[in-house]
């Protein structure tokens, strides 16, 4: 995944599964599939691979972004995981200044 948002700031990405997608194309926390633990650099940006998670074609994926301060980003846009899940998802998320999104 990748976020940009606050420099130099620690956040908590975590991940969800969904069965279907909300009808505002948002996401919902139906299946928690885990997270990480994220500082941004002194741009604000950050990289990290999640390769320890297991995704499976047609689950919707979302996420959410939690500052060490406490505030978290709404549920990102949902992403159906494709029949090659190689080719996963990129688009963005945010709340105030913070974006994220996930990529392969």
């Amino acid at each position: 995944f990748q976020l940009h948002s606050t420099p130099s700031t620690i956040f908590h990405v975590l991940l969800y599964a969904n069965t279907s997608c909300d009808e505002s194309g948002y996401g919902e926390g139906e299946t928690y599939l885990g997270g990480a633990y994220v500082q941004t650099d002194t741009n604000g940006e950050v990289e990290e691979q999640v390769n320890s998670l297991s995704f499976t074609a047609g689950q919707f994926i979302t996420a959410t972004a939690t500052s060490s301060d406490g505030n978290t980003s709404e549920f990102s846009m949902c992403f159906e995981v494709p029949a090659n899940a190689d080719e996963i998802f990129s688009d963005g998320f945010e709340n105030g200044d913070t974006q994220a999104w996930v990529s392969n």
